[in-house]
C-alpha cells in the first residue's frame, strides 16, 4: 500500500509541477506570480473535491462513459490553454491551465484515496502521500532552477520543445481514453521500446510526465500525439514571427 500510495501520487502530481515549470520558464515571464499561482492552487483543489464528489452522477452520463469523456474535454482543455498562454501575454491562459490541470490529475488521486481509506490503510496512505509529493516538489524545485540559471544558447529553443511535446501529450492521453470507451479505432502498438526503456521504470515516467514517452504507442494515440505537438510548433512559430515583426 506504501510503495503503490508512492507511485500513484508520483504519476498524479508530477505533471502538474512539470506543467507550473515550464509555464513560469516558457511563456509567462514574470506575468504570473507566486499569489496567482496559489490561488489557482486552491481553486484547482476546490474544484477537484466537487468533481470527486460529482463522480457518481458524472459517470452514468453518456451511456455511462462520462467519466473518460470528461476526462478527455479537460485535458483538450488543457491544451488549449497551454497554447493560448504562449499566445496571449496575459496571467489568465496559465492560471486556467494550472486550474484544469489540478483537477485533471488530483481528482483521479483523489479517487484513490477515497476507495482505499480505512483505518488500517490511513497510514500508509498519509506517509505515501507525502513522500511522492515531496519527491515531485524537489524534482520540479530542482528542475526549476537548474533551467532558471543555466546560459546555454541552445537552451530558450529546447524549452520550447518540451512544452509543445508536454502540450502534446495531453491530446495522446486524451486519444487514450477515447480508444478506451470505443469512440476512436483501437490498435496495437506501433513500436515497442520496452526491453529499451519501459515507461513503469523512473526515467519512463519522467519521461511519461515530461513528454509523454510511450514505450508501446498505439496508432491513434501516435497520430494524436505527433499532430498536436506539430501544431504547437506552428503555434509556436507562428508567435515568434510576429513578434519579429513587431520589434522590426
Amino acid at each position: 500500500m506504501l510503495l503503490n500510495t508512492v507511485i500513484i501520487s508520483i504519476n498524479q502530481c508530477l505533471p502538474i509541477a512539470l506543467l507550473w515549470v515550464l509555464l513560469r520558464q516558457v511563456v509567462s515571464e514574470n506575468r504570473i506570480s507566486n499569489r496567482q499561482s496559489l490561488n489557482a492552487t486552491i481553486l484547482g483543489v476546490g474544484l477537484s473535491i466537487v468533481y470527486l464528489n460529482l463522480i457518481g452522477m458524472v459517470s452514468q452520463w453518456f451511456d455511462y462513459r462520462g467519466l473518460e469523456i470528461t476526462q478527455m474535454l479537460m485535458l483538450s482543455a488543457l491544451y488549449i490553454a497551454m497554447i493560448m498562454s504562449f499566445i496571449h501575454r496575459t496571467s489568465r491562459w496559465p492560471q486556467f491551465a494550472i486550474v484544469i490541470a489540478i483537477v485533471v490529475y488530483l481528482s483521479n488521486f483523489l479517487t484513490y484515496i477515497v476507495g482505499f481509506a480505512s483505518a488500517d490503510a490511513m497510514q500508509s496512505l498519509a506517509i505515501g502521500t507525502m513522500l511522492g509529493i515531496g519527491i515531485c516538489f524537489s524534482f520540479s524545485t530542482l528542475l526549476y532552477f537548474f533551467l532558471a540559471n543555466t546560459n546555454v544558447r541552445a537552451l530558450p529553443r529546447m524549452l520550447l520543445a518540451l512544452f509543445a511535446l508536454h502540450a502534446g501529450s495531453k491530446i495522446a492521453i486524451a486519444a487514450d481514453l477515447g480508444a478506451q470507451i470505443d469512440l476512436l479505432p483501437t490498435s496495437s502498438g506501433v513500436y515497442d521500446l520496452r526491453l529499451i526503456l519501459d515507461e513503469h521504470s523512473v526515467i519512463g515516467r519522467v519521461l511519461r510526465a515530461l513528454m509523454g514517452y510511450e514505450a508501446s504507442p498505439g496508432l491513434v494515440s501516435l497520430v494524436a500525439y505527433i499532430g498536436s505537438v506539430l501544431f504547437c510548433f506552428f503555434v509556436i512559430a507562428s508567435v515568434q514571427r510576429r513578434n519579429l515583426r513587431s520589434l522590426a
